[in-house]
Parts: structure tokens; C-alpha cells; sequence
């Protein structure tokens, strides 16, 4: 599968990242290629029409063009942004998930995604429990068109689909909704055809938690989201979620948040269900 990913020239780091990850873990018959990103003054400079912010737009049309790219043969491709990540599981769960859906049945597989609502964490956080237990290795390829979710940090794109794909995109004379979110809505409107593999078969590097996007900031709830995108990915290390953790307990420390997140935590235990 031909890979691509967005990345600014100047963000040396996450490309090394990403590139090592991919390195080690990808599969034979599997390519990654840079894309350097649209900058923000790339699109002030050329008038791009729309109520989002700068980088906003320039993340867009990054992505738009990272995929015209691609789009030279018929073949699936994939489609990353410089803060994913691929473990040992990644493509085999990637190339298992695209065989159980029916070619002309999906446009978008996405192998990672934020899932805000707290009761659709919950939920997707037993579903991996119930997926893994016993050593078992098993996946869920989920529609994700009666979903709230967000983010675009990794995505397959059927090669039946990048026309389809690039003509909505083109179609667009004013960009006003993120990319992700775009998507997300295109989706609901029976436009595009999304589905998500679980666990997810890629995650996110501590970039994450410092948008380029949102002027260099971490959001204190993207944190959380980003959290627990990394707790249930299919090659998910406990320990390195201790950075996060901390941070976000100095952020939402207060004490009766503190014991309702106890009790919540030995609900979700196995032993809670003895």
C-alpha cells in the first residue's frame, strides 16, 4: 500500500518519528512517503476563501492534495498526519480489516479517531477488553455513519474512491468546517461511506497533545481525547500513558471528579463483574 503523510519542513522531529515508526514496523510491499504541508501564509497569500483560520485551511488542502497524489494508480492508499504512529500489529490489522468489508462498500477506513462522548469511550473501551481477552487477537470493522467522532490522523482510502473523494473536496468553494469534521459530516449525510477498524491499528505520538492546528496550544480536552486514543490502539503500552495522565490530573484535579473516576475505574475492572 502506497502511504503518504503531511508535514511541515520545519517539524524535523515529528517526520523522524513518524519515519521510524513506519521503519520498524512496516510491512514488505508497503511505502511512506513526505508530503510537505501547506503553510498558513501559503493560503493567505492566495486568498483561499472560508471562515477557518489559516492553518485550519492549509491542513485541509494538505490533505486534499496529498491525496490527488496518490491518485496516480487504482490501488488502496493511506493517508497520515506527522503525529501518528505504527506498532508491531499496525499493517496486518490494516490489510485483515479492508478484507471484511465489500470493495464497493466503503470509501473510508479510518485506523484511528477521536470518539468524544464520554459514553462511547466507555463502550469502546469494554469492546477492546472483550476483543483481547485471553490472548485472542480480534477486530471490529464498525460504521461509523451514526457516530459523533473526529480527527484525521490516519486514514485508508479505497482506490475505488479517490475520485469520489477528491470531487467532493474540489467541489468546495468556502472552507468553513475542519477536514475532520468534514468528513465526520459528509459521512452522516450518506456522501462517503466511513467505517473505523477496533482496537486502532495506528495511534498518535506525544506531538499530538501540541496541535500545530490550534496555534502551537494543547486543548485540555483534546488531551483527554488523545488519552484515550492511545489506552485502546491495538499495540498500546500502559506506561506511556503516565506524561499524560499526570497532566491531566493537574488540569481536572479537583477531588470529587478524583473519587467519581475511582469508582468508575473498579466499574470498569474485571473484577467489579465476579
Amino acid at each position: 500500500m502506497r502511504c503518504g503523510f503531511i508535514n511541515l519542513d520545519r517539524a524535523l522531529e515529528r517526520r523522524a518519528r513518524l519515519e521510524e515508526s513506519f521503519r520498524r514496523y512496516g510491512k514488505a510491499g508497503w511505502t511512506l512517503g513526505r508530503f510537505p504541508a501547506l503553510s498558513a501564509g501559503h493560503v493567505e497569500d492566495a486568498g483561499v476563501a472560508g471562515r477557518l483560520r489559516p492553518a485550519e485551511k492549509a491542513c485541509f488542502l494538505s490533505h486534499l492534495h496529498l491525496l490527488e497524489r496518490l491518485s496516480t494508480d487504482d490501488g488502496h492508499c493511506m493517508i497520515l498526519e506527522d503525529d501518528a504512529v505504527f506498532g508491531p500489529r499496525s499493517c496486518q490489522l490494516i490489510d485483515a480489516a479492508i478484507t471484511t468489508i465489500p470493495d464497493g462498500k466503503w470509501d473510508i477506513l479510518f485506523t484511528d479517531v477521536c470518539l468524544p462522548k464520554a459514553k462511547d469511550m466507555m463502550n469502546i473501551f469494554a469492546l477492546r477488553r472483550s476483543l483481547l481477552s485471553g490472548g485472542q487477537t480480534l477486530f471490529r470493522v464498525i460504521d461509523l455513519k451514526g457516530w459523533s467522532f473526529a480527527g484525521a490522523t490516519a486514514y485508508v482510502v479505497n482506490g475505488r474512491s479517490k475520485r469520489k473523494l477528491s470531487g467532493l473536496l474540489r467541489r468546495l468553494r468556502s472552507y468553513d468546517c475542519p477536514y475532520d469534521l468534514f468528513l465526520r459530516d459528509a459521512t452522516r449525510a450518506s456522501l462517503l461511506s466511513a467505517y473505523m477498524v477496533f482496537p486502532f491499528a495506528t495511534s498518535l505520538s506525544e506531538a499530538a497533545d501540541q496541535s500545530q492546528i490550534q496555534n502551537g496550544l494543547g486543548d485540555p480536552a483534546e488531551i483527554i481525547w488523545n488519552t484515550f486514543r492511545k489506552l485502546v490502539w491495538i499495540d498500546r503500552s500502559l506506561d506511556d500513558l503516565d506524561a499524560s495522565l499526570r497532566a491531566i490530573e493537574t488540569m481536572f484535579g479537583d477531588r470529587e471528579s478524583a473519587i467519581l473516576g475511582t469508582l468508575l475505574s473498579a466499574m470498569a475492572s474485571p473484577a467489579a463483574t465476579r
